[in-house]
């Protein structure tokens, strides 16, 4: 709600993302854990309490491209398409499972663990796991 907080958010989080390899005990930057911010649910906050919500947003979206250079492993995940708890504020069930699920994603492809002709299965309403005599990818081949 307050102007001067969200005009000091792209300040603040890039902040977070540099001191994240000392606040991990991390001795050599070269081992920077990787970084996954999530979007806001825009779709459903109420502008009324949050007028400077898509400021954050975009500057959310933005994190990769301001700190890559430093060498910064970041990745955004998606709220599109999310739903609220009936507040206008939090995720519902459903949605902060789907959530998890494409920070799941995010962070297999940041790590390059996913298996050749995987598509984004963070975007497809299957569970992860759901068959123990198929690997969890086979759900989500793309196919041609």
């Amino acid at each position: 709600m307050d102007e001067t907080l969200a005009a000091a958010y792209p300040a603040a989080l890039a902040r977070v993302a540099r001191r994240l390899p000392e606040a991990a005990c991390l001795p050599d930057a070269a081992e920077v854990p990787v970084m996954l911010v999530g979007e806001i649910g825009l779709n459903f906050l109420d502008a009324m309490r949050f007028p400077h919500a898509h400021f954050v947003n975009r500057t959310i979206a933005r994190i990769p491209a301001l700190l890559g250079n430093e060498g910064l492993v970041l990745g955004v995940v998606s709220a599109r398409g999310l739903t609220h708890l009936g507040d206008n504020l939090h995720f519902d069930a459903s949605s902060a499972d789907q959530l998890g699920r494409r920070y799941a994603y995010r962070w297999l492809m940041s790590e390059g663990l996913l298996p050749d002709g995987t598509c984004d299965f963070a975007l497809a309403p299957a569970l992860l796991n759901d068959t123990k005599d198929k690997p969890w990818w086979s759900f989500f081949t793309c196919s041609t």
